[in-house]
């Protein structure tokens, strides 16, 4: 539901802490005028009110429980549901899946997703459901209780199947759910093949992008779903295996050669994230290179005082990272980081930035 966020799956509680569901979500979106709201209070309402009539607990679990047989009874009655039904039980069920208890959604890892993924692939499923079935998927993901890959690749299937969705929304969820599951991935073996996925996608829509045959229709649509699949990069790169990160910015210095803005930026975004990020296990070598490209560019091609706020930040967080790593490759490419400050001195919105750089430099000289 557009103004409704449900908490981070990641660092949510799993336990019931004693809050009835039911008011919670109604103190939220009683007073809401948008139809979607309407409907899914509603549906909260009749299941709260279900439950009473039963004399079931008004808790987590029993609305789980109640939201995935509504569910399944829904899928299996109508081959063509109702979407906003279907869009109020998936996102009921999204707001309750962190609340249930880890061991509790293990039992039911496989039904859930089976219901999930149903209502994923139904051409009318709505962008509010969409976006709810990914968070519930995602989650799903991330409370696993194996690393065996063959347990978890269908359902990481379904997420990237909707990186480069053409609606915003469902592709920036997608973008969101990618990133936390690989960090929940961190340490297992399941991060190669998650990691493997992203690359493999990546190089697909890089070939469809450049296909010979492709007619003017499909060339922008590919395009612009490279550009999709570069979004998603700036939230994954940082949390992929080396190997396959290493594999993607090599890409990115053949992409940087287009010279293209839209790709830059992209591109600049993705390192900041790399460099930005804690670990320590990246390619320096190759993401110096991409760092010297970028100021080569930088100098040599017009652009606003933020763009060139945001390289010599850039520069600044990216030598640091790569020096305390790799000494001896940043000296050598002192010339190149140089000619660029040195062009940018006189810009007052950037100068802090620009000594940081400098400062780091003659440190490197010494």
């Amino acid at each position: 539901m557009e103004g409704v966020e449900m908490e981070n799956p990641a660092t949510v509680s799993t336990v019931d802490d004693g809050v009835d569901f039911c008011e919670s979500i109604l103190l939220r979106l009683s007073s809401s005028t948008q139809e979607d709201h309407q409907h899914l209070c509603a549906t909260i309402g009749a299941m709260a009110q279900e439950l009473k009539d039963q004399n079931l607990a008004s808790n987590p679990v029993a609305y789980f429980g109640a939201t995935c047989s509504s569910l399944e009874r829904l899928l299996s009655s109508d081959p063509d549901p109702p979407p906003q039904m279907i869009s109020s039980f998936l996102t009921i069920l999204s707001f309750i899946l962190p609340r249930i208890s880890v061991p509790i959604l293990r039992k039911k890892r496989e039904f859930v997703s089976e219901l999930v993924v149903r209502v994923l692939r139904l051409s009318s499923t709505t962008v509010v459901a969409l976006v709810s079935g990914l968070k519930c998927v995602g989650h799903l993901l991330i409370v696993k209780d194996t690393a065996n890959w063959a347990d978890v690749s269908h359902l990481y299937s379904v997420l990237l199947g909707f990186m480069v969705d053409s609606r915003p929304k469902v592709r920036r969820q997608s973008h969101t759910c990618i990133r936390d599951v690989l960090q929940s991935f961190q340490g297992t073996s399941a991060l190669a093949p998650a990691s493997e996925g992203i690359t493999k996608a990546f190089e697909r829509y890089l070939l469809f992008a450049g296909g010979s045959g492709a007619n003017a229709t499909e060339e922008s649509k590919g395009a612009q779903e490279v550009l999709y699949i570069l979004d998603s990069l700036k939230e994954c790169l940082p949390f992929m295996l080396m190997k396959y990160m290493t594999t993607i910015l090599k890409y990115f210095k053949t992409l940087l050669e287009l010279q293209q803005p839209v790709v830059t930026r992209r591109i600049t975004d993705s390192l900041n994230a790399i460099c930005l990020h804690p670990t320590m296990d990246i390619p320096d070598e190759i993401l110096l290179d991409l760092l010297c490209s970028i100021a080569v560019y930088a100098s040599t091609n017009e652009t606003s005082a933020d763009n060139m706020t945001f390289t010599a930040r850039l520069l600044d967080v990216g030598l640091k990272k790569i020096y305390s790593l790799n000494r001896q490759i940043c000296v050598v490419k002192l010339p190149i980081v140089f000619s660029t400050l040195k062009g940018w001195m006189l810009i007052f919105g950037i100068m802090a930035n620009v000594f940081d750089c400098l400062l780091l430099l003659l440190v490197f000289l010494c």
